[in-house]
C-alpha cells in the first residue's frame, strides 16, 4: 500500500478530487449538506476473493451525488494472473429507498491504470451499487460493481464488498 501512496499519479488524483470537491461546494453553496464517506473491505474479481482490499472515499452532496476515489491492492485472478495496485476516480448518484435503508447508485469511473480487470484502453468503467444503511445510521455494508458493461473482451468486472462510515 505505501508503493501506492508514493505514486505520482495517486497524489494528481487526490488533488482532482480535492478540486471537484470544493467546486461542488462553490455550486451548491449553502445547501451543500456534505458528507465524507469511508469504506474497507476485500475485493473480489469475477466474484471469487483476489487476497486484496480496497479502501473507499467519497464525498456526497446534497445526499444524491458523490465523487471520489477508491484504491485496490495487488490482486490475483481466478486464473492466477498478477494485477498490480490501482486507483478509480468517479462519481455517481444516489438513489435513496423511501425509507432510507438501502441505495442504489449508478455512476462511472477513469481508473489509473489498464489491466485484465479494466480491459478497454480508455480505462473508463461503469459503476453500479447497492448499500444497505444499518439501522439508519452513519454505518452501511455496500457492494460496488465497476465493469466495461461488455465493452470490451475480456470483461470480468471488480466488485467491492465494504463496511464503510458516514461523516459529517
Amino acid at each position: 500500500m505505501n508503493k501506492l501512496l508514493n505514486n505520482p499519479p495517486v497524489i494528481r488524483a487526490i488533488v482532482y478530487i480535492l478540486l471537484a470537491v470544493m467546486l461542488l461546494w462553490l455550486w451548491l453553496g449553502e445547501d451543500a449538506e456534505a458528507e465524507t464517506i469511508f469504506g474497507i473491505g476485500p475485493a473480489f474479481v469475477s466474484g471469487h476473493y483476489s487476497n486484496t482490499i480496497a479502501i473507499t472515499l467519497h464525498e456526497r452532496f446534497g445526499g444524491r451525488w458523490e465523487v471520489g476515489l477508491t484504491l485496490v491492492g495487488e490482486q490475483t485472478t481466478k486464473h492466477s494472473q498478477f494485477v498490480g495496485n490501482n486507483f478509480a476516480f468517479g462519481g455517481r448518484l444516489i438513489i435513496p429507498s423511501p425509507k432510507k435503508r438501502f441505495e442504489l447508485s449508478f455512476g462511472g469511473a477513469v481508473w489509473a491504470k489498464q489491466n485484465v480487470i479494466v480491459s478497454c484502453e480508455s480505462r473508463f468503467t461503469l459503476t453500479l451499487g447497492i448499500a444497505w444503511n444499518i439501522r439508519r445510521g452513519p454505518w452501511n455494508l455496500a457492494i460496488d460493481h465497476a465493469s466495461t458493461a461488455g465493452v470490451c473482451k475480456p470483461n470480468p468486472g471488480q466488485n467491492i464488498l465494504s463496511i464503510r462510515r458516514k461523516f459529517g
